[in-house]
C-alpha cells in the first residue's frame, strides 16, 4: 500500500469576484418550522449520542406533518450544534418529501463544502445526493441555518435512475474501509433489500483484497462501472475529499440486472479547503487511525487507472472552473449572510468572518485543475515513492 504522503501543492491565490458574464445561481433556501415538547426537545440534546426519537410535527410552505425527530450524525453529534434527523410519521410526504436530514456544517464557517460539492458531482453527471440550506424554528423561535440534505434510500435511487430493488450498503461507521471481512457486521449497514443478508459485499471486500496486481484492472472493470469509479475517484481529488474511503460513502449494485458496483458520496462538509491544515493527499484513503482501503489504493498504483483519472481531471478545467463555482459562492455569500450572523450556534459572528470564510473557498477552487493536476504528475514520476 501507498506510505508515503504527498501534500497537495500550496499556491497563492487572488480572491475574484461574480461577474456579468456567469449565469446567476438560484439558491435554495427554504424555511421549515418544528413544533415539539420543549423539554424533549432538551432531553434530546443532553443525550446527544443516543438515537431517542420526540414526537414533533414539521411545517413547510402552510402545509403540516406529524413525525418523529433525532439528533442525528457520528462525529458530528458532539459539535455544540446539533444535526437533525426528522421522519413523517403519518401517510402524507411534506412536498414529496419522508425524511429530512438537517445538518449543521458546525465546522465550515462557509456552509458551502458539502453544497458544492454535491453541484460538482451533479455538474459531470455523477448521482449525488441533492442538498439546499433550512431555516429552522423551533417552537416559533430561530433554531438556526442548516444544510437539507437528500435521504439515501430508494427514491434517491428511482430519482438517479437507478433500480431500487438493487443492493444499497451504508459504510456508516469509521474503519469500513473494504480492508476486511471482519468490519462488515459492525460498520456497515443494508439500506435496501433489509431481509437480505451482507454476503454481496463481503464478497466483495474478499476479491478486492486477493485479487492479483496483474488482474486488477480487470477484475474492476467486470465489477465496477469503470467510468463511474474514474470519475468518483477524480472528483474526490477535486474537491479535497478527505473524509471519505473509511466511511461517509455507499456501495451500489443492481445484482438481478447484472449490474456492477458503484460508489455514491456521502457526507461532504469536510472538503474543499478544510484540510489546508493537513494538505490533502489523493491517495491517503484512510484516516491516521485506519487501516487503508484497498480499493482506492490499488487503483492508484495500477498505473492504466491512474492515468484515466488523472486524465478526468484534466478535463475539469472546461467544467469546473470560475464559470462555475463563482456564482454559486456568490450567491452564498449574499443569500446566507443574514441568517449566518442570526444563528449564535454557529462559529461565525461578524461579516467578517463571513466574508473571510467565503473568500477562503474562493481561493481553493481558483486554479484547483492546475494545482492537484501538477502534483499528481510529480508524485507519481518516481514509482519508488509509491512502495
Amino acid at each position: 500500500m501507498i506510505k508515503k504522503i504527498f501534500p497537495f501543492l500550496a499556491i497563492s491565490l487572488i480572491l475574484s469576484s461574480c461577474s456579468e458574464e456567469f449565469k446567476p445561481h438560484v439558491l435554495p433556501l427554504n424555511t421549515y418550522h418544528i413544533y415539539c415538547d420543549s423539554l424533549a426537545f432538551d432531553a434530546i440534546h443532553e443525550h446527544f449520542k443516543e438515537n431517542i426519537y420526540v414526537d414533533a410535527a414539521i411545517e413547510h410552505k402552510q402545509l403540516k406533518r406529524k413525525s418523529k425527530l433525532r439528533i442525528r450524525g457520528d462525529s458530528s453529534r458532539e459539535y455544540p450544534k446539533k444535526s437533525l434527523k426528522v421522519k413523517i410519521t403519518e401517510g402524507m410526504r411534506l412536498f414529496e418529501t419522508k425524511k429530512f436530514n438537517f445538518n449543521a456544517e458546525y465546522k465550515d464557517p462557509s456552509f458551502s463544502h458539502c453544497y458544492m460539492s454535491s453541484l460538482v458531482f451533479k455538474e459531470i453527471g455523477y448521482p449525488c445526493f441533492s442538498s439546499s440550506y433550512a431555516k429552522l424554528f423551533v417552537n416559533n423561535a430561530f433554531h438556526g441555518l442548516f444544510l437539507e440534505i437528500e435521504n439515501m434510500d430508494k427514491d434517491f435511487l428511482i430519482r438517479n435512475g437507478l433500480n431500487p430493488k438493487g443492493d444499497l450498503f451504508k459504510a456508516t461507521k469509521d474503519g469500513a474501509c473494504l480492508y476486511s471481512v471482519d468490519e462488515v457486521d459492525s460498520k456497515w449497514e443494508r439500506k435496501t433489500n433489509k431481509k437480505s443478508s451482507l454476503q454481496p459485499l463481503t464478497k466483495l471486500i474478499e476479491q478486492i483484497n486477493s485479487v492479483a496486481d496483474e488482474e486488477f484492472f480487470v477484475f474492476i472493470n467486470e465489477n465496477f462501472n469503470y467510468t463511474k469509479l474514474i470519475d468518483y475517484l477524480a472528483v474526490n481529488i477535486f474537491i479535497a475529499n478527505g473524509s471519505t474511503n473509511y466511511h461517509n460513502y455507499y456501495l451500489y449494485r443492481d445484482a438481478e440486472n447484472h449490474g456492477k458496483w458503484l460508489l455514491l458520496p456521502w457526507d461532504l462538509d469536510k472538503t474543499l479547503s478544510y484540510y489546508n491544515w493537513k494538505p490533502f493527499a489523493y491517495h491517503s484513503t484512510s484516516s491516521d487511525w485506519e487501516n487503508d482501503n484497498p480499493l482506492i489504493e490499488r487503483c492508484y498504483l495500477n498505473e492504466t487507472i491512474y492515468q484515466d483519472v488523472k486524465q478526468r481531471l484534466l478535463s475539469f478545467k472546461a467544467v469546473l472552473g470560475a464559470p462555475f463555482y463563482e456564482p454559486i459562492l456568490h450567491a452564498v455569500q449574499n443569500n446566507l449572510q443574514a441568517a449566518v450572523l442570526e444563528d449564535d450556534s454557529d462559529k461565525v459572528d461578524s461579516e467578517k468572518k463571513w466574508n473571510n470564510a467565503i473568500a477562503k473557498e474562493r481561493q481553493f477552487l481558483d486554479y484547483r485543475v492546475e494545482a492537484v493536476s501538477y502534483t499528481h504528475l510529480r508524485a507519481h514520476e518516481t514509482e519508488a515513492d509509491l512502495v
